[in-house]
């Protein structure tokens, strides 16, 4: 039984020396070789069906990993526009005045909404953001 299994492995799904197999169950018994086809047909068809399922799933992944690269960017590009229009002296850092008038910015405030941060929460964690420093460092990484 071993050496059966083998043979249908190597040469009915690795299609190894696949004419010599068939030669042998043709003579010898026909009824064995159209058995030994559909087993041929069907181990194809699932190790293609596999590999088919491997490349779908890379494809997926590289078009999520894209997807969220853009995501990060854009977000990346909006922050960064946002705390141009709060830094009012220029010095890519935001000092607590800065954060605080950023409440009379509404086209700031929008930019906030727009990606999903309240605005409101953001001016509450002021405390924590300003904890020990008198100024907060923006410069993009």
């Amino acid at each position: 039984i071993g050496m059966s299994m083998f043979t249908l492995f190597v040469g009915g799904t690795l299609l190894d020396n696949l004419t010599d197999y068939t030669a042998i169950l043709r003579t010898r018994a026909f009824t064995l070789f159209w058995v030994f086809l559909v087993f041929i047909l069907l181990s194809s068809f699932t190790v293609l069906n596999m590999l088919i399922g491997v490349l779908c799933e890379v494809v997926s992944a590289t078009a999520q990993g894209e997807e969220e690269r853009m995501t990060v960017s854009h977000f990346k590009e909006k922050l960064t526009a946002a705390f141009e229009q709060i830094d009012t002296d220029g010095s890519s850092k935001i000092s607590r005045g800065e954060f605080e008038d950023m409440k009379n910015m509404p086209h700031v405030l929008q930019i906030f909404e727009n990606l999903g941060v309240e605005p409101h929460h953001l001016i509450a964690l002021s405390d924590s953001l300003f904890d020990d420093n008198d100024e907060l460092d923006v410069q993009a990484s």
